[in-house]
């Protein structure tokens, strides 16, 4: 019988992650069976269980996996827009990254929402999701600095507790638009520019 190659071993074990991505976007965690991942893998079921022994460790992967697909979109989006202005930045950094986690990876941000209530009660889903934010504010971080350096946000601020508030509301972002229908990126874009920049702020106050 021909040995199973590794290349073979990690594309099932995907194949099978991606299909509980996808059941569980649709109907959440609990709601979701190994029957049902077993069906949409189009895998019998021998194959599934010889890659997970049951659902808690299915979900252990999909969480681990979606937050490491969040910290990349994070560091993706961060990379591309290097040069602009802190409002400008955080209006592409709010618009690419939901753009991102909504398209390429049909709904990683609902699922990210899902993993932070998981999360609540499983501490493996807890420390996967802890793993995913504390990449992403690494990412937030370099791009302070960035914005530090050139002058665009005050080099008085600290750049990790500046990194973190916007982490935060980017995080805030995704929950409002997973709670609300036709969230209007846009205007959220047009209402970060429209606030007084670091700068300016801190010329007014001095």
């Amino acid at each position: 019988m021909p040995r199973v190659s590794e290349e073979h071993r990690v594309a099932r074990r995907q194949q099978i992650i991606d299909a509980a991505h996808r059941c569980i976007v649709e109907n959440g965690f609990h709601q979701t069976s190994m029957q049902d991942v077993i069906n949409e893998s189009g895998l019998s079921a021998g194959a599934v269980y010889r890659y997970f022994t049951g659902k808690e460790e299915l979900i252990r992967a999909v969480a681990e996996k979606a937050s490491v697909h969040f910290a990349e979109a994070m560091a993706k989006v961060v990379s591309e827009h290097p040069s602009l202005s802190w409002d400008q930045a955080l209006a592409r950094l709010l618009s690419g990254l939901m753009s991102d986690l909504d398209e390429s990876r049909a709904g990683t941000a609902r699922l990210a929402v899902q993993i932070w209530g998981e999360a609540q009660r499983d501490p493996v889903v807890a420390e996967a999701a802890l793993g995913a934010l504390v990449a992403a504010q690494r990412r937030m971080h370099s791009l302070v600095v960035q914005l530090q350096d050139t002058g665009r946000i005050p080099k008085s601020g600290d750049a990790g507790q500046i990194s973190q508030a916007l982490l935060s509301f980017l995080l805030g972002c995704i929950v409002q638009s997973m709670l609300m229908e036709d969230v209007d990126l846009e205007g959220l874009a047009h209402g970060l520019a429209a606030l007084p920049s670091p700068v300016e702020l801190e010329r007014a106050g001095g």
